[in-house]
C-alpha cells in the first residue's frame, strides 16, 4: 500500500475505473504494521538528531514526534475508542492508494495472463506519480487545482523510511484544515 499525505477517514473511492485504483483507510490487518512504520519513523528521527548533535549541529531545535499530541490536534481520539494506542489512532487514519478493484479494471479484462496488479511493481505509486507529472505540467497549471498528494510511505519499497507523521506534524503546525485538504484532494484524483 502506498501511504499519502491526506488523513482521515474516507469510504473507499475508485479513482479511475479502467485501472482499478483507488484510495481507502488501511484495512483492518495493515494497521498493525503501519504502527510498526511509524515507530520506526520516530527511532529513525531520534536517532538522526543525536548523530547531527555529535557531528556539531548543536544549534539545531529538536522537538520530538509526540503521537498523544497529533491526535489530540486532529481530534481524531474523538471519534475513536478510548483504548486504543495514538498509533494505532494515526495508522487507522492514514489514507493510502492502492488498487481496489482489480478484476473489473481495464488492466485485467485486456490481459488474461495477470493474475494480480501485484505482479506490477509499485502499480499503485506509478499511478500516483503519473498524476503529479502531469499537475506540474505548463499546460496544467490553470486547469488542476494542485492538490494531488504525494507518497509519504511505500510498504513495497523495503528501503524507503516513513515520513508519515513528519508531514502530518507539518501540515498541523501550519493549521492545515485537515477535512478540506482531504476533499480537495479527492476531488484532484
Amino acid at each position: 500500500m502506498i501511504i499519502l499525505n491526506m488523513y482521515g477517514k474516507i469510504e473507499p473511492v475508485i479513482i479511475s475505473t479502467k485501472l482499478g485504483v483507488g484510495i481507502s483507510n488501511p484495512p483492518n490487518d495493515w494497521v498493525s504494521g503501519l504502527q510498526d512504520d511509524i515507530m520506526e519513523e520516530i527511532l529513525i528521527h531520534e536517532h538522526n538528531f543525536k548523530t547531527w548533535v555529535r557531528m556539531g549541529f548543536r544549534h539545531l531545535t529538536f522537538q520530538k514526534y509526540d503521537p498523544t499530541a497529533l491526535v489530540k490536534k486532529t481530534n481524531w481520539n474523538l471519534t475513536t475508542s478510548r483504548n486504543k494506542s495514538d498509533l494505532h489512532v494515526i495508522a487507522q487514519n492514514l489514507i493510502g492508494i492502492n488498487v481496489l478493484d482489480f478484476e473489473n479494471s481495464y488492466l485485467r479484462l485486456k490481459n488474461d495472463t495477470m493474475d494480480s496488479p501485484t505482479c506490477e511493481v509499485s502499480y499503485p505509486q506509478k499511478f500516483i506519480d503519473f498524476c503529479n507529472m502531469i499537475q506540474n505540467a505548463p499546460s496544467a497549471r490553470n486547469v488542476l487545482n494542485h492538490k494531488i498528494p504525494f507518497s509519504t510511505y511505500s510498504s513495497d519499497e523495503l528501503n524507503s523510511k516513513p515520513r508519515i507523521l513528519c508531514f502530518l506534524r507539518a501540515m498541523l503546525k501550519h493549521d492545515f484544515n485537515l477535512e478540506n485538504y482531504k476533499k480537495e484532494c479527492i476531488a484532484s484524483c
